[in-house]
C-alpha cells in the first residue's frame, strides 16, 4: 500500500532531488529501568530512526564498500572489515626494531610521529 510512496521518496533522495533532511528526524524516548525514577540514568533512552533514513543509508552503505577499498590508504587500519587499529601498534614496533638495529651502523635512520589532529581543526576554521 505505502511501497510504492517509500520507494519513489527512496530514490528522490538518492538522486538528490528531494531533501534527506526530511527523513533524518528521529524521536529520544525514554524507558523506564525501575518501577520508581529517581535519578536520570534509570532510564534507558532509544533514538528509532525513520524507516526510509534506514533504507537510504543502507543503499548508500553498501555503494560505498564497492568504492572506499580503492579510496583508503593500506595504511589506515581503523574501522575497514578485516583490518585491526591493533596493527598500528605492531608496524610501529617493527619500524622501531628495525632503527634500533640500524642505529650501529654507519647510515642511521630516524621516524618521525606526527600528530595531526590539530591541522584538522584548523582546516575546519579555515586557518590553513
Amino acid at each position: 500500500m505505502i511501497g510504492s510512496h517509500v520507494t519513489r521518496t527512496i530514490l528522490e533522495i538518492l538522486n538528490g532531488s528531494d531533501d534527506v533532511g526530511v527523513v533524518n528526524d528521529t524521536f529520544i524516548v525514554l524507558i523506564l529501568k525501575v518501577k520508581e525514577v529517581r535519578r536520570m540514568h534509570e532510564f534507558k533512552t532509544i533514538s528509532p530512526c525513520n524507516v526510509v533514513y534506514k533504507i537510504v543509508s543502507k543503499v548508500l552503505g553498501n555503494h560505498l564498500k564497492l568504492v572506499l577499498p580503492s579510496v583508503i590508504s593500506l595504511n589506515q587500519s581503523a574501522f575497514i572489515r578485516g583490518r585491526l587499529i591493533s596493527d598500528n601498534v605492531l608496524a610501529a614496533f617493527e619500524v622501531f626494531h628495525f632503527i634500533k638495529n640500524k642505529r650501529h651502523r654507519k647510515n642511521g635512520c630516524f621516524a618521525l610521529k606526527l600528530d595531526i589532529s590539530k591541522a584538522y581543526d584548523h582546516i575546519k576554521c579555515g586557518f590553513l
